[in-house]
């Protein structure tokens, strides 16, 4: 698990996770505007860190960035893995920064909430798998 409290530390984070290496300024906004802080005092990492410290929240930056660049055909995450299911990768960020916001009890900025399923495949009040078609 990877928290920055830290705008550059962040940035280089989702680069990596994304591959998106030629967006600096955009990806820097989004980091900045999606940020959350810690309501109360918390340990991370075993480091003790005050309430009301920014944490950048690099995994929904890289899902959102990933989401709105579709034109990548695989992505690079941290570990080296390449993948090449796109949505399956969104996904998976979402739901490590769900866990990061519900762990560290994060105050998210309205509308910057980590949501799963981006995709739509799951019905979200039975949670069975719904058929899409594309017509075109």
């Amino acid at each position: 698990m990877s928290i920055y409290t830290d705008l550059t530390g962040a940035l280089g984070f989702v680069k990596e996770l994304t591959s998106i290496s030629d967006r600096d300024v955009i990806l820097t906004q989004k980091l900045k505007v999606s940020a959350g802080k810690l309501k109360a005092e918390t340990q991370i990492e075993g480091v003790t860190v005050a309430g009301g410290t920014v944490i950048y929240r690099s995994y929904y930056v890289s899902a959102k960035a990933l989401q709105q660049n579709r034109r990548d055909v695989s992505v690079k995450q941290a570990d080296g893995v390449t993948f090449s299911n796109l949505a399956g990768m969104i996904d998976s960020l979402m739901d490590e920064q769900l866990a990061i916001d519900t762990a560290f009890d994060l105050d998210v900025p309205n509308g910057f909430v980590a949501t799963t399923d981006l995709d739509g495949s799951l019905n979200a009040s039975s949670g069975t798998p719904v058929m899409s078609l594309i017509v075109g």
